[in-house]
C-alpha cells in the first residue's frame, strides 16, 4: 500500500475513533447515574487505548 493512502486510512480512521468515543460519552450523559458519572470521569481522564478495558472492567467485572 503507497503511503499516502494509508495515511488517508489512518486520517480516517482515527476521526471515526474519535466519533465513536464522543457518540459512547454522550449516550453515558443520557444515562446520568452515579455509575455512569464516574465511568465518564474515568473514560475522560484515561487515554483513549485503555477505554476498552476500562468500560469492560466496569460493566461486565470479572470477564
Amino acid at each position: 500500500m503507497n503511503e499516502n493512502l494509508k495515511n488517508h486510512y489512518q486520517v480516517k480512521l482515527q476521526a471515526e475513533l474519535d466519533q465513536i468515543r464522543h457518540e459512547f460519552l454522550a449516550d453515558l450523559k443520557q444515562a446520568s447515574n452515579h455509575a455512569t458519572e464516574a465511568l465518564i470521569s474515568t473514560l475522560q481522564s484515561a487515554p483513549p487505548h485503555e477505554w476498552v478495558d476500562i468500560a469492560t472492567d466496569r460493566i461486565c467485572p470479572g470477564q
